[in-house]
């Protein structure tokens, strides 16, 4: 298949576009996240703009309010109040609407209240935002070497298969 100088500049801008986003993200810390309630359509337009990056195509929804009402009844957050959300509830959504990814709910769920149990919410929240930051950056420089998509699949699968694993080092403790 012959690739025109079009479409080779189209998918420069791509990527281009894509490395700008990266290198721009900043998932809010703790003390930036809002010190105020928010009701459902406020903490969908939050999330929305603040996990943007991790949609996989214009037309799906990463985060919906059925999902969000799920996240409650499975217990991965805490009903909201006179149906507003707090700090800790925004917090536990961003993880759950990025970390959806590559675990499963329950894994999920273990793994946040172990790491809110173990350092404290503020400090559990920061620690995945500066960590997932850093891995960005890193997978960025992986596409600078032309890096083979099997290297990325495989180092996401064995990244999948250690979280897994701690999660269930975790739970036996």
């Amino acid at each position: 298949m012959k690739t025109d100088s079009k479409n080779v500049d189209r998918l420069k801008q791509i990527d281009s576009e894509f490395r700008s986003g990266v290198e721009a993200y900043h998932i809010p810390r703790w003390s930036e996240l809002p010190d105020f309630e928010l009701y459902m359509d406020q903490i969908l337009g939050f999330l929305e703009k603040h996990t943007e990056l991790f949609g996989t195509s214009e037309k799906e929804k990463i985060i919906t309010n059925s999902m969000i009402n799920n996240y409650v009844k499975l217990g991965l957050i805490k009903a909201p109040v006179k149906k507003k959300y707090n700090k800790s509830n925004i917090a536990n959504l961003i993880m759950i609407t990025i970390l959806k990814k590559v675990l499963s709910m329950n894994e999920i769920k273990e793994a946040v209240v172990h790491c809110n149990q173990q350092m404290g919410e503020a400090e559990s929240y920061d620690l995945f935002c500066h960590e997932l930051e850093k891995s960005m950056i890193e997978g960025l420089k992986e596409m600078d070497e032309s890096v083979p998509v099997f290297r990325a699949a495989t180092k996401a699968l064995s990244s999948k298969v250690m979280a897994e694993k701690i999660i269930e080092r975790q739970n036996r403790i």
